[in-house]
């Protein structure tokens, strides 16, 4: 009975960790400190490799906890964290990744329990390896810490920053989920993957049955906010999504699809660049996405 419980919840873990890419992180990035216990690496920057989350040996996840523990706390804090990302391109595909999220904190070190959602300054410049290159480069941080009685995690904070970029291959590194940079007949493809579990499989047991209900039900209200906005006078196209207007896109993405997909969700955007029109109106370089901001505090 349990070996299924924790065969179906492993499952499912592995694709929430793929889906919000974690999978692509440093090991130190993924923390779990559900529990008290020895402190955990802080990220160490640089180029994000795969996570080998439910290796033994040098994963970051807290020893302490058991399996199925470490199975229930990730649910936790996906089932109570906020994720908003709204990519800014301008006409020579520099531009930046506004982010919004608020995330459940460790009760005594006011640490961000999900790893690889950064709740300090500091934290967001290791995470992206922003080192004052000029590649990279931080904008606007701000953060406010709340507190929800009703929540099982009731020390939590909200997130926003801004982080500059000069090309648009750093989406790799920036955007969360599986993500591909690439130029197709003189288009700009960004192709991002979410996988998922898979579903679940037909010959479940009635415990692993009622747990991925539950998954469910957990998740049913939580979703990614995802939109792109590029140059109003390019064409945009996107395989799933609502358009908001010229050169715009929104995707909501359910976190519960996570669980009940037999295939990833994948966002597929095309930009094709256009010359300005000459008929453009007066504010058309209002309307236009400043290339590469230069005063940052990444770049100081």
């Amino acid at each position: 009975m349990f070996a299924s419980l924790y065969l179906e919840g492993k499952t499912i873990v592995q694709s929430l960790e793929k889906a919000i890419g974690a999978d692509r992180l440093p090991d130190d990035c993924l923390r779990l400190k559900a529990t008290g216990g020895a402190d955990t690496a802080s990220c160490s920057g640089g180029r994000p490799k795969r996570s080998r989350f439910w290796s033994g040996a040098g994963t970051a996840v807290h020893r302490a906890m058991s399996p199925f523990w470490m199975i229930a706390a990730l649910l936790l804090f996906a089932s109570c964290f906020e994720y908003e990302e709204n990519l800014f391109l301008a006409p020579n595909y520099s531009g930046y990744v506004d982010y919004r999220y608020q995330v459940p904190l460790q009760a005594e070190s006011g640490e961000s329990l999900v790893g690889f959602l950064p709740a300090t300054r500091e934290g967001v410049r290791q995470r992206f390896g922003i080192s004052g290159d000029g590649e990279l480069s931080l904008q606007n941080f701000q953060s406010e810490e709340v507190y929800i009685p009703d929540e099982r995690f009731a020390r939590q904070k909200k997130v926003k920053y801004r982080i500059t970029f000069r090309k648009p291959e750093a989406l790799e590194t920036l955007l969360l989920g599986q993500t591909r940079v690439y130029y197709l007949d003189q288009r700009l493809v960004i192709q991002r993957s979410f996988p998922t579990s898979g579903g679940l499989k037909e010959d479940s047991g009635r415990i692993a049955q009622n747990f991925h209900k539950y998954v469910e039900d957990t998740l049913r209200a939580r979703s990614l906010k995802l939109s792109i906005t590029a140059p109003w006078y390019y064409n945009v196209y996107a395989n799933v999504g609502a358009t908001a207007g010229p050169g715009k896109i929104y995707y909501d993405l359910p976190l519960e699809g996570t669980v009940n997909r037999k295939n990833p969700s994948v966002w597929r955007i095309e930009i094709k660049a256009n010359p300005m029109p000459e008929d453009a109106p007066g504010n058309a370089e209002e309307l236009s996405i400043p290339e590469y901001p230069v005063d940052s505090e990444g770049a100081r």
